[in-house]
């Protein structure tokens, strides 16, 4: 009977770790889905607005190599969403928005090379600086939160005040790190160690939030807490 029991244990102890073992690798690949389709998400909601803005331009604009670009965009773009609306929101869904990534890179190429045939194109017109002002105010301010480097989206992005030793820095934050700073009074930063030297994320060269801010492990120590104070939350319009 003793014998009998000690197996029983044996076996219930063994089926519990399967499963824990299981539930951990369901997580995992589920917060892996997640941060994939975020970032996809993210990087086509920053291209759809610049795309919009140069519908303002191709009215400008007759160059026919320059229309051709922009149209391709919008096709990439449009072929991107339609994708994107079919992929089922589970980790059964990863491989897709996995493949979806070099289109989406090569439809950031395709518009950067559309605007600037557009740049080129527009020169020539007298209405040109107005209108490439109203484009160039479209485009990100920054590629990321200042704080943690989530990738900008104009939708939830704000300018902050904030106090950093003696000094004042006017920053773009996201809602989250936001929120954080004003009921906390503190936020962590992201630092990377280059040349055996702390640097803030946006001055280390090899690090693109738009792409690696999704895979990084914010329990890591390259996030710091400096001593900031909040100021203001309020838009700056200087």
């Amino acid at each position: 009977m003793i014998d009998i029991l000690v197996f029983g244990v044996f076996i219930i102890v063994i089926l519990a770790s399967a499963w824990m073992v299981m539930s951990t690798m369901k997580r995992t690949q589920t917060v892996s889905f997640r941060r994939l389709y975020i970032q996809c998400v993210a990087r086509l909601e920053v291209v759809a607005v610049l795309l919009n803005q140069m519908e303002t331009l191709a009215r400008h604009v007759d160059d026919k190599k320059s229309l051709d670009r922009y149209e391709e965009a919008l096709r990439m773009m449009e072929t991107l969403l339609t994708a994107l609306q079919k992929v089922p929101l589970l980790p059964s869904g990863k491989e897709l928005v996995s493949s979806l990534e070099p289109m989406v890179l090569k439809l950031e190429n395709v518009t950067q090379e559309s605007l600037d045939l557009f740049k080129k194109s527009l020169q020539k017109n007298n209405a040109f600086q107005k209108l490439w002002n109203s484009v160039e105010a479209s485009k990100p301010p920054v590629k990321g939160c200042y704080f943690c480097s989530r990738p900008y989206s104009p939708k939830t992005f704000k300018r902050v005040q904030v106090k950093l030793g003696t000094g004042k820095l006017k920053v773009y934050g996201c809602a989250i790190c936001r929120a954080a700073l004003k009921s906390k009074g503190n936020v962590d930063v992201l630092y990377f160690n280059v040349g055996q030297k702390n640097v803030h994320w946006s001055e280390n060269p090899a690090y693109d939030p738009r792409k690696d801010f999704w895979m990084i492990d914010k329990r890591q120590k390259n996030y710091q807490r400096p001593k900031l104070e909040l100021i203001s939350t309020h838009i700056d319009q200087d």
